[in-house]
């Protein structure tokens, strides 16, 4: 049995996404860098890509739910300011990799492992880029 479900926001080359654009499975998570329950989501995702290989395609949307996570925006800026570095993934993974000490990490510690564009992470509600990306995600998550 086959099910399809259309996405309010149909999937796209501005989505963060792991896996072939061919594949059969399409997974869109809209996460929330500070929650609990997207943070233990990680393991599953990571089975789940595991066993199925090549018939996934991965996507994660942020979706940072301000009113009860007070660093959860500063996270998904974090990420997409990384991701216009190509390297969203790693920060992604690290931000989650530290989750509990997220209000501590200073700035700088993140651009460490991201080089030297310091401008880019301190204005991020400046870049059009990076404002468009999270404003789709909370088109597409409601």
């Amino acid at each position: 049995m086959t099910q399809r479900i259309h996405l309010g926001v149909p999937v796209s080359e501005r989505d963060h996404r792991q896996g072939p654009a061919t594949a059969a499975i399409i997974l869109v998570q809209y996460g929330d860098y500070e929650c609990p329950y997207t943070r233990q989501s990680t393991t599953i995702v990571r089975a789940i890509q595991q066993q199925l290989g090549d018939q996934l395609r991965f996507v994660f949307r942020n979706f940072p739910l301000t009113a009860i996570h007070p660093h959860a925006l500063h996270a998904a800026f974090a990420a997409e300011v990384a991701a216009a570095q190509g390297k969203f993934w790693q920060m992604h993974d690290y931000i989650f990799l530290c989750w509990l000490l997220w209000s501590s990490v200073q700035k700088i510690s993140l651009l460490s492992l991201f080089g030297d564009d310091h401008d880019a992470f301190h204005m991020p509600f400046f870049r059009t880029d990076v404002r468009s990306s999270h404003n789709n995600n909370y088109v597409g998550g409601y």
